[in-house]
């Protein structure tokens, strides 16, 4: 930490922030980046006998095409962001905090030091093949607008779970495709947005149950270390201090918690958040989190949108600026460097 005191924050989110091509951009332009990347791929290729990059930047693929196999988006998501991380790293941008939002726990867990990063892919690989194996499809629905809706109408949601609160206006849902076909259409006659999740299964829900009695294959294939980071779980609100297949079985059936994460931090308004999820999304629910508070420096890096390697840049200038004061201690990014 910086003696003035601003903790730089890593978020790593989960499921449903994944999107095909996501790090290509980095991927050609960043050695560090790059490197990760094709060594996920190499570990990829010895399960599946295929290239997970391959997958991610199918070329006949647009970035709003539905990328929800979890036996590639598992992999992918914790790939992408723990490359991410490395990047920064490298260039001198160093987390206080590691924040894992559901899946992202994992690459969280990989950059703390609990277990190598090959441990870390390959129990991820484990995770998405019993999911698949034991659990029925379901869905997942982000709703944009007061949780206190769940809360107060529970006809409403028949069917359905509530397994994410992200802010007060914005929260997650989990239940059989009919019921939340049901309740998005209750909810468009409403005028109430939603937004079906690229995601197969009920994360953080009874679909899930079905793991319950394998939950100690989910356990990392080291034993686990104390985290070198303060690792912090969603699940939990507060700090991991062992990543055993008790905690990971909590991590992705229990819900989600992003803002009472967020709240429980030591003078979260003084933190500078930067966002490793695929979609930038965690940067905007902690901008509704603490609005008002322009002390708080929440920085995206990548979105659906484009652009990873201009936001790198300027994401580097950012925390420079709020942790110490513009006077840069950044190290050379590397970008366009080949590997």
């Amino acid at each position: 930490m910086d003696a003035r005191g601003r903790p730089v924050v890593f978020m790593f989110g989960g499921q449903g922030s994944q999107h095909y091509h996501m790090g290509r951009e980095l991927f050609d332009a960043d050695s560090t980046f790059r490197t990760w990347l094709l060594r996920g791929d190499e570990l990829f290729r010895r399960v599946k006998g295929r290239s997970l990059i391959e997958v991610m930047f199918d070329r006949s693929r647009s970035r709003a095409d539905p990328f929800d196999h979890i036996s590639e988006t598992h992999p992918a998501i914790v790939l992408v962001e723990f490359a991410l991380a490395q990047a920064l790293l490298v260039r001198g941008v160093e987390p206080d905090v590691l924040i894992g939002y559901s899946l992202g726990e994992f690459a969280a867990a990989a950059v703390s030091g609990v277990a190598p990063f090959e441990d870390v892919f390959m129990a991820v690989l484990r995770q998405a093949e019993l999911v698949v194996e034991r659990c029925s499809e379901a869905g997942m629905t982000a709703v944009i607008g007061d949780v206190r809706l769940f809360r107060d109408e529970p006809r409403l949601f028949a069917g359905c779970e509530l397994v994410s609160v992200n802010f007060e206006r914005h929260f997650v849902v989990a239940g059989s495709l009919a019921a939340l076909a049901q309740v998005e259409a209750e909810l468009r006659g409403r005028n109430v947005l939603q937004v079906r999740l690229p995601v197969r299964y009920g994360f953080h829900s009874r679909w899930l149950d079905p793991l319950a009695r394998v939950s100690p294959a989910l356990q990392l294939s080291s034993p686990p270390a104390p985290p070198r980071v303060a690792l912090i779980s969603c699940a939990t609100t507060g700090p991991v201090s062992h990543f055993d297949h008790r905690h990971i079985w909590q991590v992705i059936r229990t819900p989600v918690r992003f803002a009472d994460t967020i709240e429980k931090l030591e003078h979260p308004e003084r933190c500078v958040y930067v966002d490793l999820s695929p979609s930038g999304t965690l940067a905007t629910f902690v901008k509704n989190i603490l609005p008002g508070h322009a002390e708080a420096t929440v920085v995206p890096i990548m979105t659906p949108f484009g652009g990873a390697r201009e936001m790198l840049s300027e994401a580097i200038a950012r925390i420079d600026a709020a942790v110490h004061g513009g006077t840069s201690r950044a190290r050379p990014d590397g970008i366009g460097a080949r590997a």
